[in-house]
């Protein structure tokens, strides 16, 4: 019998993900930068280090958050794997999907990987993926498959 919740979608569109993250970024480090350069109090040596440092930590933090490694989502008999395209291994990352964010026309994902490797999160956009979106949808959001009992027949 056929998998009615298999999802098989090539992620590489992410302009809504890169946009959120540069103006949330730039609204951060403008904040600060605003505070550094507003009252009429002088500010101390150690008060613009600290401003500067936290300055450049939120621009290193917005860079890393807007580079996405493109690659295929897939979900087959209840289990997800991720193959990024940049990646020359032949298995994929294996583990558990989760929705953090849903906004209807953006998703961002989480997949835990099996074993403790960590987690990938993975910004997902409908524009660009309208054929499959659906289809992501229904599958990120369907219910995990029970689990069978050692030794019973499935």
């Amino acid at each position: 019998m056929r998998d009615p919740l298999r999802c098989n979608i090539e992620l590489r569109h992410f302009w809504f993900w890169k946009t959120a993250v540069a103006v949330v970024g730039w609204t951060a480090i403008s904040a600060v930068c605003g505070w550094l350069g507003s009252g009429s109090q002088t500010r101390s040596t150690a008060v613009w280090v600290t401003g500067l440092v936290a300055v450049g930590a939120l621009f290193a933090l917005a860079l890393s958050l807007s580079k996405v490694d493109p690659g295929t989502l897939r979900r087959e008999r209840g289990e997800w794997s991720f193959l990024p395209s940049s990646s020359n291994r032949e298995a994929p990352e294996t583990g558990e999907l989760a929705v953090a964010i849903d906004l209807g026309a953006f998703m961002l994902l989480v997949l835990t990987r099996a074993g403790g490797g960590g987690r990938r999160w993975l910004p997902a956009q409908r524009f660009g993926h309208e054929r499959a979106w659906h289809e992501l949808r229904c599958a990120a959001h369907a219910p995990r498959p029970p689990t069978s009992a050692v030794g019973a027949p499935e």
